[in-house]
């Protein structure tokens, strides 16, 4: 899938929507989770903090740094796992559960490509922006949740 790569502002979620999305998310303690865009990690370390194995995908590397250091300082280098890769070049099917703090412009096609890979039952939380073609299950605080049909 080629997709045009732009950098985006980072603009970090707050602490009550971090606790909203993990709330959304509903992990059980077998899932991975994947926070596409992971800025500089709270979400990663939250999902960690509760002993969940999460993963980010950032394209920062000032960013990168920035949530190994907080990965590390909380001894969640078990758990908690940053990669310096584009989501959209990755495969995203061995995650359970996805979250997203996008923009509207790429929503569509991020919409398409978890369709394709993510699979049934798989659920995505998206922070703020709503995906153009599916319908959220629940919504709370402006983070919506998703089910994969």
């Amino acid at each position: 899938m080629l997709v045009n790569i732009r950098r985006v502002p980072f603009i970090p979620s707050s602490w009550e929507n971090i606790q909203t999305i993990v709330e959304l998310a509903n992990p059980k303690l077998s899932e991975k989770i994947a926070d596409l865009g992971s800025g500089d990690g709270r979400i990663v370390v939250e999902f960690a903090r509760r002993g969940f194995e999460a993963h980010g995908y950032e394209i920062d590397e000032d960013l990168i740094i920035e949530s190994e250091a907080k990965i590390l300082n909380q001894g969640l280098d078990d758990l908690a796992f940053i990669h310096w890769k584009s989501y959209w070049e990755e495969d995203l099917s061995p995650y359970d559960i996805i979250t997203i703090y996008g923009m509207s412009s790429i929503m569509g096609k991020l919409e398409e490509k978890l369709r394709n890979e993510l699979v049934k039952g798989s659920r995505v939380v998206s922070n703020i922006f709503l995906f153009p073609n599916w319908k959220p299950k629940s919504e709370k605080n402006n983070a919506y949740l998703y089910v994969v049909e």
